[in-house]
């Protein structure tokens, strides 16, 4: 973040460097509109401040030490939690060495071969706005690939289409028939929604 301000709306917690500057303002002959911190925010709030400062730290580390100060600085968070709150940060919370993530369970065939669950293009920790640009992954392609990893789905669409949808139907009868939930909710906006591809 860069120490200017100029006039517009913001959501900043403020730190000593934004207070200096908010201090400065007056010359400028502008005010800054300050508010509490709701208490319920803060957890979320304090997370934010906490992984932006992680990801500093840990970007200025060369690649072959990064894993080594990643393990070290979880360490040394936990202990600072653990010394307050010891009910919180227990030893099962620690991360595993060396550091690995997990990418899916999966079940196996016959021969004790993974059978493996396909997996969408974006990734599954982010949130993505796709818009079916070309140089996007395609919207129905990547909903399909949701489909058989999803717990329960939720399928919002304000009108459905039996273009739209038939792509869709043969997974989505997979994951019915696994005894999986699904839930449609649409609309006969306009006198889009087509009977067939309803029923469907």
């Amino acid at each position: 973040m860069t120490d200017e301000v100029v006039p517009g709306l913001y959501d900043r917690l403020i730190d000593r460097r934004l207070q200096s500057t908010i201090d400065g303002l007056d010359p400028a002959r502008l005010v800054a509109a300050i508010s509490e911190v709701d208490p319920a925010d803060l957890p979320d709030r304090i997370s934010e401040v906490v992984a932006t400062l992680t990801r500093r730290a840990l970007s200025s580390v060369s690649d072959d030490n990064r894993a080594d100060a990643a393990l070290q600085l979880v360490s040394d968070i936990h202990e600072l939690i653990d010394d307050t709150w010891p009910d919180i940060a227990d030893d099962q919370s620690r991360l595993a060495e060396p550091v690995q993530r997990l990418t899916a369970i999966e079940k196996v065939d016959p021969t004790n071969r993974p059978i493996p669950i396909i997996r969408p293009i974006t990734p599954l920790r982010d949130t993505v706005l796709m818009t079916n640009d070309r140089s996007q992954p395609a919207v129905g392609r990547e909903i399909a690939a949701e489909i058989d990893s999803a717990d329960r789905i939720d399928l919002v669409l304000a009108f459905i289409r039996w273009t739209g949808i038939r792509g869709l139907l043969e997974p989505l009868r997979r994951h019915v028939e696994a005894g999986k939930p699904l839930r449609v909710i649409t609309t006969t906006y306009t006198g889009s929604t087509e009977l067939r591809a309803l029923e469907a």
